[in-house]
């Protein structure tokens, strides 16, 4: 499910720039005119759909939490599980660099690259296959190696196409590293969505999501703080830089789960031992 998810929201993400990037070849006015056309359509269907589903009202006098309410619940939730904390801090790791990277590659590639707007979208249409086929193959590689294992491999992916993003020399490189990316986040949003569920307690489960997605999502808007604050012409060391540092936090939070595997993991080698035992 994890997976099934994951891929619409990469699709969801990648397929917009891809298309507006061939739609740009056109020209600005037909861009314009299928995003106006487009965001018609979805704000008709949100107003018109209605579900199948029977809806059920329940009587009761307690009064709902209060926003700040269900945010100190989720901290303290976060507080108590360390794995959970852990997971969070890979994926704010995980968004602020592969959002620093999307924020940044219209620029390096029209400025430093000396490609066309256009090559924008290529780079990103090739990151869309990518990212699908790296959220496949994650749920076959988490039934056989564990979270930990797939996660380990992804933020080493994650962190190593970052840098090369920074260095690349040619559009090539640069794509084949911004392909790696987003196959790596790909694959870590799939190995940290499993462990989050596994790790939430039910009867706090609502407000704990809700102040997990926001923490991790938090990093984007810096991101674009930091890249609207830097000179354009040295945007490429602000990458670098913001990769250094990632990668050390990365590693830090890697090291936190690792300790903490047990809580959020599943071992598939010691279940099988463990089931054999229980056989003999």
């Amino acid at each position: 499910m994890q997976s099934v998810l994951t891929g619409t929201d990469r699709a969801a993400l990648l397929i917009g720039p891809a298309l507006g990037g061939l739609l740009l070849l056109t020209g600005p006015a037909l861009l314009l005119t299928a995003g106006a056309i487009l965001s018609t359509i979805t704000a008709t269907a949100a107003l018109t759909v209605r579900s199948e589903r029977p809806r059920l009202y329940a009587v009761t006098d307690t009064v709902p939490p209060s926003l700040l309410a269900r945010t100190a619940t989720g901290l303290g939730v976060l507080r108590r599980t360390p794995a959970l904390g852990w997971l969070v801090g890979t994926l704010a790791c995980v968004n602020l660099g592969s959002g620093l990277v999307q924020l940044t590659a219209p620029i390096t590639v029209t400025r430093d690259l000396h490609h066309s707007a256009a090559a924008v979208g290529l780079v990103w249409s090739i990151a869309v296959l990518a990212t699908f086929a790296a959220v496949t193959l994650t749920r076959r590689a988490i039934d056989r190696h564990g979270l930990q294992r797939v996660g380990t491999a992804a933020a080493v992916a994650i962190c190593t196409a970052t840098l090369a993003t920074a260095l690349a020399p040619s559009l090539p490189l640069y794509t084949g590293a911004v392909v790696l990316l987003m196959a790596g986040e790909g694959a870590a949003t799939v190995v940290l969505r499993a462990g989050r569920v596994r790790l939430i307690p039910e009867r706090a489960f609502a407000a704990t999501l809700t102040t997990t997605v926001l923490l991790a999502l938090a990093p984007i808007p810096l991101a674009g703080l930091l890249v609207a604050l830097w000179p354009a012409a040295h945007l490429r060391l602000l990458v670098l830089s913001v990769a250094l540092v990632l990668t050390a936090a990365t590693a830090s939070c890697v090291n936190g789960l690792r300790r903490h595997r047990a809580a959020w993991d599943w071992l598939p080698q010691a279940e099988e031992e463990t089931s054999l035992g229980r056989a003999a």
